[in-house]
């Protein structure tokens, strides 16, 4: 099922983030892209290709929503 989702912003395909990735979208001051803070752990999430934003899982379904990426840029 995986091959069939993309990035909502700019289509290109996600993986499964690494373990480095989440525990880097976990730290405390992460905001997602419409900078509300993380409201509870992320344990799953897809990555765009270019690596540089994560959508959350939650209760395994992704939330691809741009407004609900965080950035990786610069973490």
């Amino acid at each position: 099922m995986l091959v069939l989702l993309c990035c909502p912003e700019t289509l290109q395909p996600v993986r499964l983030a690494t373990p480095d990735e989440l525990q880097r979208v976990n730290e405390p001051g992460v905001v997602n892209r419409a900078g509300q803070g993380i409201a509870e752990p992320v344990h799953e999430g897809l990555v765009r290709k270019d690596g540089e934003v994560l959508y959350p899982c939650r209760y395994g379904i992704p939330a691809l929503l741009v407004a609900e990426g965080i950035s990786l840029a610069g973490k």
